[in-house]
C-alpha cells in the first residue's frame, strides 16, 4: 500500500539503509546516555547501542526496578516511580546541557519507536523482526511490560528525521496496522532502560567471538560498576 503523502519512498531507500549498516556496522553511532532520575537534563556520557543492550540484559541495573514498576497499579505512581528510578537515553543523538529538540548537537541516524499496549507482545516481535524494510537494530520490551522499543537506522540523507517517522509511522499502520506512539516524532526523545534479558540486538553489533553476557567494561564503567565513587551507585551490589 502506497504512502500517504511523504516526501520519502520507505521501501526504495531502506536496501541502501541496510547496505551502509553492514558497511558501518554502527558500532561507532553513539548518543547521550543519562542517569537516574529523569530530572536530569545534562547527560552522563555517551553511550552505543551495545552498551544499551548490555544495561537492558543486566539485572544489577534495573531489574529490581523493572518489577516494583510493573507490581504498582496506580497509573500515577507508576509514572512518578519510571521517571525516577530508571536510567534513559536519546536514541536518536547527542545533546550538550538541555535535552530539547533544538540543543541536538549530532545526529544518531537511529530513530526508537514506541508500541503501547500491547495484546501479544510476542507476536509483535515476530512481526518486527520478520519485516524485510527495516532492520531491526534493537528491540525490547518497555519499562511497564506491555509495549516494545524498536529502534531502526534512518538515512538522512534521503529525509530528516521527522519526514522519516511520518514514513515509517504510515508503513507500519498501512502494512500491520501497528500505531506508533506519536511522541517518538521528537528528536529529543528520551527512552527509559528497563531490565529485558530476552532484549534483541543486530548481531552485526555484537563483537565478533564476544559472549553477549561475559563482563563488559564499558558496562562496569557506565553503570559504575568498577568506581562508584562520589555519585549514585545505580543498581543494588
Amino acid at each position: 500500500m502506497p504512502m500517504n503523502k511523504i516526501s520519502v519512498d520507505l521501501t526504495k531507500q531502506m536496501q541502501a539503509v541496510r547496505e551502509k549498516l553492514l558497511r558501518k556496522r554502527l558500532q561507532g553511532t553513539l548518543f547521550s546516555f543519562y542517569r537516574k532520575p529523569a530530572t536530569r537534563v545534562l547527560y552522563y556520557k555517551e553511550a552505543s547501542l551495545l552498551d544499551v543492550y548490555h544495561c537492558l540484559i543486566d539485572p544489577r541495573v534495573a531489574g529490581r526496578e523493572t518489577a516494583t514498576l510493573r507490581s504498582l497499579t496506580d497509573k500515577n505512581q507508576r509514572a512518578e516511580f519510571k521517571r525516577n528510578n530508571f536510567p534513559y537515553c536519546t536514541f536518536s543523538g547527542q545533546f550538550g546541557e538541555m535535552r530539547k529538540n533544538d540543543a541536538l548537537q549530532q545526529h544518531s541516524s537511529l530513530i526508537c519507536l514506541d508500541f503501547d499496549h500491547l495484546s501479544d507482545i510476542d507476536a509483535v516481535k515476530r512481526t518486527l523482526l520478520a519485516d524485510t524494510e527495516l532492520t531491526t537494530l534493537l528491540l525490547f520490551v518497555s519499562p511497564s511490560g506491555n509495549g516494545l522499543k524498536w529502534v531502526v537506522q534512518i538515512d538522512l540523507e534521503q529525509a530528516d528525521h521527522l519526514v522519516w517517522f511520518e514514513a515509517i509511522k504510515n508503513y507500519l499502520s498501512a502494512t500491520y496496522q501497528l500505531e506508533v506512539d506519536p511522541a517518538c516524532k521528537n528528536v529529543a526523545r528520551a527512552c527509559f532502560i528497563p531490565y529485558d534479558p530476552d532484549a534483541y540486538i543486530a548481531p552485526d553489533l555484537l563483537p565478533e567471538l564476544q559472549p553477549i553476557r561475559q563482563a563488559n567494561p564499558a558496562l562496569d564503567e557506565l553503570m559504575h560498576i568498577v568506581k562508584p565513587i562520589n555519585i549514585n551507585v545505580e543498581y543494588d551490589k
